[in-house]
């Protein structure tokens, strides 16, 4: 099969990343494009620094909320909720449960003035109502009246823009020695990577098989977006729910390639773990507008933060059936020297709840070429950050670098599956799946190593790479694993 030409992007070109609400830290590059600034965002719990904040930007005490809002006719929002400590009282989950959707219910009615549900299952959609079942949040799409409604109630703790944007775009294998771990019998056996991107070429022979569970997330916003999911649906499970999306919306063959680079395996190529399984997710929605789509093609591909959180409880929920040791974000926006946990709360919670069951999340670093700042998912501290390296150990000049960047992974002219073939392409989103498959090795290689554990181990044993006057370390699997069993006594 001949192999499909090699496909370089320029770093603007390659940031393909998906946007968070990150405004309280300010954006250190100009937007080139619509999902490189900053969201709003406005923590009502820090009145005085919020409004300090606000008049040393120019920016509104809100956030910068309402003039979204009012310029675009209606936002987009992820809803921070003051739910009862009914649960540490009851010590039930059903209890939980049944204080989050009380108050949930509530602040739909307030901001709606009347409970969707109520009326028409519809008006819910219209809305663009998302539920959590697992951290303390709603999504909600509002108009410039509903949204001060929002603002004024009591029960909300903040709010976030919910902002869309697109994934991120020589033997990297042997590079990262996870072909030594392979020969030594750990290939990532018995656990799952969930990879949530793009959807997936599930028969192609790098995946063929390797399916463990899909799931789909996604969002019809009248005007704006249509849902990727089977039926058009804003959710759905099972199989043929993370189908891959049509190739002539651009950003189509992401997923494929992400997911065959951490654990595909087929006669022609090896993923890093080819013996883990593959928890297929897919949390994009098609753009067709240009202002969207930015430098890229439309019809295009971009998600929203609401869907990430989805994608990412289903993984909670998911973790143990599934035996999940990592999941994948080969997606970012913004640019962040310092850990953003505070203004990506509902992105927070949801990572951090992860990380406490030993399920690492991995995100790309960005592809814009700063020195100083990295992207967000990755920017959050529960986060692994992944900065992209060339075949020569060197960090590439289109990756975001700085003191945030925990590893460092081959990102440059990586050969992987697409859908129909094989394709090169070079980003941070190539050099994340290196890590997601990594920790996939190196739980089977130590099974009571924690989160903790098998970080420290990747830095611990990594081949410093450095550019300007910081260096950080370049995984090797093989190292890591040799470190963690010894540890172990094994």
């Amino acid at each position: 099969m001949p192999t499909t030409p090699s496909r370089r992007f320029s770093p603007r070109a390659t940031a393909t990343v998906v946007a968070l609400a990150l405004l309280l830290v300010p954006a250190v590059a100009s937007a080139a494009e619509p999902w490189e600034r900053n969201p709003a965002f406005l923590d009502k719990r820090e009145p005085v620094p919020q409004a300090a904040a606000s008049q040393a930007s120019g920016r509104d005490a809100d956030g910068g909320l309402v003039a979204v809002a009012r310029k675009q006719g209606s936002i987009r929002v992820l809803v921070e909720l003051d739910v009862p400590s009914t649960a540490a009282t009851a010590g039930s989950d059903a209890a939980a449960s049944t204080a989050l959707a009380a108050v949930q219910d509530a602040v739909i009615a307030a901001t709606f003035g009347a409970s969707p549900s109520a009326t028409s299952a519809g008006a819910a959609s219209e809305a663009g109502i998302r539920r959590y079942e697992i951290i303390p949040f709603l999504s909600l799409t509002v108009t410039p009246a509903e949204l001060e409604r929002l603002i004024a109630d009591g029960r909300v703790l903040s709010i976030q823009e919910d902002v869309p944007a697109p994934p991120l775009l020589h033997d990297s294998i042997r590079i990262v020695r996870a072909d030594k771990a392979q020969d030594a019998s750990f290939n990532g056996r018995g656990f799952a990577v969930a990879v949530l991107d793009t959807g997936f070429d599930t028969k192609h022979p790098m995946l063929k098989g390797r399916i463990a569970s899909e799931a789909c997330f996604s969002t019809n916003a009248r005007g704006v977006s249509k849902s990727l999911c089977p039926g058009g649906k804003s959710k759905a499970v099972g199989s043929g729910a993370a189908r891959n999306c049509a190739t002539s919306i651009s950003g189509c063959d992401h997923g494929t390639h992400v997911a065959s680079i951490a654990v595909g395996g087929s006669s022609r190529r090896t993923g890093v773990a080819p013996g883990a399984d593959l928890v297929a997710i897919q949390i994009f929605s098609r753009f067709d507008k240009k202002e969207n789509c930015g430098s890229r093609p439309a019809p295009c591909v971009l998600s929203y933060t609401s869907d990430q959180i989805a994608g990412l409880e289903h993984v909670y929920k998911q973790r143990k059936k599934d035996n999940i040791a990592a999941a994948n974000f080969s997606l970012g926006a913004g640019a962040y020297e310092k850990a953003c946990d505070k203004v990506v709360p509902a992105f927070t919670d949801i990572v951090r709840k992860l990380k406490d069951a030993d399920v690492a999340t991995v995100a790309a670093a960005g592809n814009s070429g700063l020195d100083k700042a990295i992207s967000g998912p990755a920017c959050v501290a529960a986060v692994i950050a992944v900065a992209a390296s060339t075949d020569r150990d060197k960090v590439a000049s289109y990756s975001n670098y700085g003191a945030l960047i925990d590893v460092v992974a081959p990102g440059s002219e990586i050969l992987a599956a697409v859908p129909g073939g094989y394709a090169t392409l070079s980003g941070t989103s190539m050099a994340t799946p290196h890590v997601a498959g990594a920790i996939a090795i190196l739980r089977e290689a130590a099974p009571s190593a924690s989160f903790s554990d098998i970080q420290q181990a990747l830095v611990e044993t990594g081949k410093r790479v450095r550019r300007g006057d910081r260096s950080k370390p370049r995984i090797d699997v093989d190292a890591a694993r040799k470190l963690l069993q010894a540890e172990a006594g094994s």
